[in-house]
């Protein structure tokens, strides 16, 4: 083949398969449609160009806040029950940098549709956050916890690590002292949250330590709504500028309710 034609090829490809290509139409479909077409049967070959059509239509309608929190989510379940709450909060920094830059870059991407396409993009985020972490000087594995966290403990808060443990509905019920309905009734009206993995629902635990004011957590939660669990859990434990760059659990632990009210209310708003 001439080189110029090599280069040229993808003027080969007629419109409609492109159209089948941009949608994300797996081997099988395509190649059913290039036999109707061959063949001469252009109605089963427009039934399949309309099912990409529609697949498009699909895509069109996500909405990069919706994808990003997908990711987002993808990317904190395998970590968040094996970093203490100094490296999670760090972890969580360079993920979210991460994760906006990256579907930013791919939003207009035809696959989003796909559970396993939104697993590989979370698994590269995942990785490259990872390393940031392995490679920043300091933040040390098994290390002391940060600055502010070490705040927070020292305000009653009880171990770090427990902060940000996942735990089940029957074990949120017995630290409580609650029937598991009610549990799933403090889930459905969002003054708690879970966060899904392998099937199961699971529940940070700071929503039952002693050294917080479980009302005015649950509270907080309240005013996050609707927001996906990973979304939650990122309000909770990360850093607000308008905290002074602390956390929401480190202010609840010092019973400044208002304040995390407020940028509570602030975060939903974004």
């Amino acid at each position: 083949m001439p080189i110029h034609a090599a280069a040229d090829w993808a003027h080969g490809i007629s419109p409609c398969l492109r159209q089948l290509i941009s949608a994300g139409a797996d081997d099988n479909e395509i190649s059913r449609y290039l036999h109707a077409m061959s063949i001469g049967d252009t109605r089963s070959a427009s039934k399949i160009l309309k099912r990409a059509q529609a697949m498009a239509a699909t895509h069109d309608s996500l909405s990069i806040d919706s994808i990003l929190n997908r990711v987002r989510v993808a990317a904190i379940k395998p970590v968040v029950n094996s970093l203490d709450a100094a490296l999670l909060q760090h972890y969580m920094q360079h993920m979210l940098h991460i994760s906006g830059a990256v579907v930013q870059k791919l939003k207009d991407e035809p696959f989003w549709s796909v559970d396993a396409a939104v697993g590989a993009v979370a698994d590269v985020v995942r990785r490259a956050s990872m390393d940031l972490l392995d490679s920043n000087p300091d933040v040390a594995r098994g290390g002391q916890p940060s600055a502010p966290f070490q705040a927070g403990r020292e305000a009653g808060v009880g171990t770090v690590t427990n902060m940000v443990t996942l735990i089940g509905i029957e074990e949120f019920a017995v630290r409580l002292g609650w029937p598991v309905g009610q549990v799933n009734r403090a889930l459905a009206t969002g003054s708690v949250f879970a966060i899904e993995t392998d099937g199961m629902r699971l529940i940070p635990s700071f929503f039952t330590d002693s050294g917080f004011d479980g009302r005015q957590v649950r509270a907080v939660c309240r005013i996050l709504g609707g927001l996906p669990g990973g979304s939650k859990l990122q309000f909770f434990t990360s850093p607000k500028a308008s905290l002074g760059a602390r956390t929401p659990l480190e202010l609840l632990a010092e019973r400044r309710f208002a304040a995390v009210k407020a940028a509570a209310r602030g975060f939903v708003e974004r």
